[in-house]
């Protein structure tokens, strides 16, 4: 909705729910496609932040689903935990039938700590193949730099070698 990095326009209550106003704005403008985006949400924690960093599905004329992101950097050009509070789980959204669909926030599949040019070291963030949904949808604003569609490629697993 509003950029990346916001910084401290997160601080003040009436951006968040200009995020959220926008959004729904969007919405309604055509509720036969569905749209994905993020935005800067209030935050539901008690850490002492007044912001989430976020994600919609923006569906059938209405905010369909929320995730707000887990994983916070701390590195090169990033200090989101200066301004964002972290989201306590992960959720699956309904896609079609029986299926279900996650998102993950930037660098958040594969990971568990942020260390690095990449920010990354895969260690124990693995959650089972059925809590992980039929679709993984991962969005993500970061500087760029060569080699970074490789590194993005191997945090989502695509790079892995066939069993």
């Amino acid at each position: 909705m509003c950029g990346y990095p916001p910084r401290d326009l997160v601080e003040r209550p009436s951006f968040a729910a200009r995020n959220r106003e926008t959004a729904e704005e969007i919405a309604v403008c055509d509720p036969r496609i569905a749209v994905i985006c993020g935005l800067v949400t209030p935050a539901e924690s008690e850490t002492g932040k007044s912001a989430m960093n976020s994600a919609a599905l923006l569906q059938e004329g209405k905010i369909a689903f929320l995730q707000s992101k887990m994983l916070l950097p701390t590195y090169d050009v990033f200090d989101e935990m200066r301004n964002f509070a972290p989201a306590k789980s992960q959720q699956l959204f309904p896609l079609w039938r029986q299926s279900h669909g996650a998102y993950d926030l930037c660098e958040e599949p594969g990971t568990t700590s942020y260390s690095g040019r990449s920010g990354c070291t895969r260690l124990i963030h693995r959650r089972a193949d059925s809590s992980r949904g039929d679709l993984v949808l991962n969005i993500s604003a970061s500087p760029f730099w060569i080699g970074k569609r490789e590194v993005r490629r191997d945090h989502a697993g695509l790079n892995r070698p066939a069993a």
